[in-house]
């Protein structure tokens, strides 16, 4: 019995991929394959959220698995990987069972996103397997619709519904807004985004609107709102370092509620205890964060264990950073852990920047143990 590797979003459930799916189930009636969907938004988009990337890899992996078992095919396992394709092939060859290929689906040559990313050779050159390229055209249902694809046509930003956790964009449009100076002025009551800000300048623009309507923005971005130049610095970074940090979101999630628990941040643990949930993560694995090496009811893995523990040394809250750096290093990639100890330092600088500068949350506090 053999086992592939099949990675694929857009050409998920396309003709070639489930030709190739029938034809090798025609050599080996016994074959078994995995079927990975990394959860990278379409190319152009402008903004988007981790629920959405979630719930297209899904239909993704849907249609992906149908049409494997019209084709005759035995699919034994599914899985949403990290955004960064070639990261999710490396965490499944790691993770998941023995392989005997790899099979890459992609767009043809100057439509693919994969392709402009070298995809396909970076994968041969570091992937210890036979690597396979299907070339297959995006199926209905794979390409940005509604709302996104008119965002992308309007190059544009989610301009209203964002006020609250879990919430999806209800209007796009093409926003033009000179970002005011507040100055002095003091910024009213305001709502913490469900996902990073779109860093571009249109999604700025959008956070200067709110910042002046007093609505839709976290209570830390009205603190920061004296220094338009420091804001606009801030919302690029939080973009970067919580959208490409390397991990998957729970993981991330995780990893800056572990900052939060250690320092006692209370912005911090509350602001993200409720994007965690928005993810789906449950109460009880929030809570153990705070004892994840010997908890009795919510078990974390080796590669958890990895990673939170590095938070906890860059933290000064156990162990040597150069221990703690060799362990996860046996567990991520190096970009990855070099993104982890960018993720661990900024948000230890804004839960310490929102302690100094007295930060309400929102609502009442959440609590440590979520059951209070």
């Amino acid at each position: 019995m053999s086992r592939q590797l099949v990675v694929c979003n857009r050409t998920s459930g396309s003709r070639a991929l489930s030709d190739y799916a029938r034809e090798q189930a025609g050599i080996d009636p016994s074959i078994e394959f995995t079927i990975l969907v990394p959860a990278a938004p379409g190319f152009g988009w402008k903004a988007w959220d981790d629920l959405r990337l979630a719930d297209d890899a899904r239909m993704s992996l849907a249609r992906a698995t149908a049409s494997f078992e019209q084709a005759g095919a035995r699919v034994t396992r599914t899985m949403i990987g990290a955004r960064d394709p070639l990261a999710a092939i490396e965490d499944e060859l790691r993770e998941g069972p023995p392989y005997d290929a790899v099979v890459i689906s992609t767009l043809p040559a100057g439509v693919s996103r994969w392709l402009r990313l070298d995809l396909v050779a970076r994968a041969r050159k570091k992937v210890p397997l036979p690597v396979v390229h299907v070339v297959g055209d995006p199926v209905p249902g794979s390409e940005p619709t509604g709302v996104e694809r008119e965002l992308v046509a309007a190059g544009g930003v989610a301009a209203e519904g964002r006020t609250g956790v879990g919430s999806s964009p209800a209007s796009v449009g093409e926003l033009r807004w000179v970002r005011p100076y507040i100055g002095e002025e003091t910024v009213g009551s305001l709502v913490f985004p469900d996902s990073p800000v779109d860093a571009s300048d249109e999604g700025l623009d959008v956070v200067w609107r709110r910042l002046h309507e007093g609505r839709g923005v976290a209570k830390l971005f009205g603190a920061l709102a004296g220094s338009p130049r420091v804001l606009d610095a801030y919302v690029r970074f939080v973009n970067s370092v919580w959208a490409e940090c390397g991990l998957e979101p729970e993981l991330r999630e995780l990893a800056i509620l572990r900052v939060a628990r250690v320092q006692r941040f209370e912005y911090l643990w509350h602001q993200h205890v409720a994007i965690a949930r928005s993810l789906g993560v449950p109460d009880a694995r929030i809570a153990a964060v705070e004892h994840y090496r010997s908890s009795e009811h919510v078990q974390f893995d080796a590669r958890e264990r990895a990673v939170l523990g590095f938070v906890d040394a860059f933290c000064g809250a156990g162990g040597g950073v150069d221990e703690a750096r060799a362990v996860v290093g046996h567990y991520v990639p190096d970009r990855t852990l070099s993104a982890l100890g960018l993720l661990a330092g900024f948000y230890w600088m804004t839960g310490k920047y929102a302690r100094a500068f007295a930060v309400e949350t929102e609502e009442a506090f959440v609590g440590w143990d979520l059951y209070g």
